[in-house]
């Protein structure tokens, strides 16, 4: 993905085609991470993402994103925006 001009615009044509909606999306230079509602779609829809790189499908995941300048340090960060995941950890 990292230079891929129109790299988003053919990942999301691929769920577009079947009709796929997407929840959540993040991205980076060299991946993209995404959550959709309706996992009986996926053994049609990973052939298709194959052709544009390499799939992984983990289910049962949430994707979590704070973003800001200075929010805390990475070792305050479950105690101060999810208290209950810093007591299970």
């Amino acid at each position: 993905m990292l230079g891929a001009y129109g790299f988003l615009r053919a990942l999301f044509e691929v769920f577009d085609r079947h009709r796929t909606a997407v929840d959540v999306v993040t991205t980076s230079e060299v991946s993209v991470s995404l959550s959709i509602d309706n996992a009986g779609a996926l053994p049609e829809l990973i052939p298709d993402l194959e052709e544009l790189g390499a799939v992984e499908v983990e289910e049962h995941r949430t994707i979590i994103s704070i973003i800001g300048e200075g929010c805390v340090t990475p070792q305050a960060l479950p105690r101060a925006y999810f208290p209950r995941l810093a007591t299970s950890m």
